[in-house]
């Protein structure tokens, strides 16, 4: 995904906030070299929590890919159901560019579904390629 950091936090674990096609975001950085106010990147995107219904995340209404900062730790992405492995792992779009794998449990959703999930910084991943 095509990202441009418009925000770099200070501390460790090193926070950014990006802009992207679907909207912006903070996350955690995970680039070999410090990130660059104002840079583009081809990044990649990770979650590591596993989506769980009615807790981090629901069925949406809305179908467009987005992602919004609540406030400096969370970010709420609206993405689709791309599709779904036997073991419940789920393929989801943020964008045209970005597809994601994050866990699920077994039959809890299904292929074109919109989710919004809501997620922490910590738990959501950029990775400069």
């Amino acid at each position: 995904m095509k990202t441009t950091i418009s925000k770099v936090f200070d501390g460790e674990p090193r926070k950014v906030e990006f802009l992207c096609s679907a909207g912006g975001a903070i996350a955690t950085w995970h680039g070999k070299s410090l990130p660059e106010k104002g840079k583009a990147y081809d990044s990649e995107l990770d979650i590591t929590e596993t989506l769980a219904l009615g807790t981090n995340c629901s069925k949406s209404d809305l179908r467009k890919f987005t992602l919004i900062r609540d406030d400096d730790s969370t970010t709420r992405v609206i993405g689709m159901v791309d599709s779904i492995d036997e073991d419940g792992m789920v393929y989801l779009r943020l964008a045209d560019d970005c597809l994601i794998m994050i866990e699920s449990s077994i039959g809890t959703f299904a292929e074109s579904d919109w989710i919004t999930l809501c997620i922490n910084s910590d738990a959501f991943h950029i990775t400069p390629q």
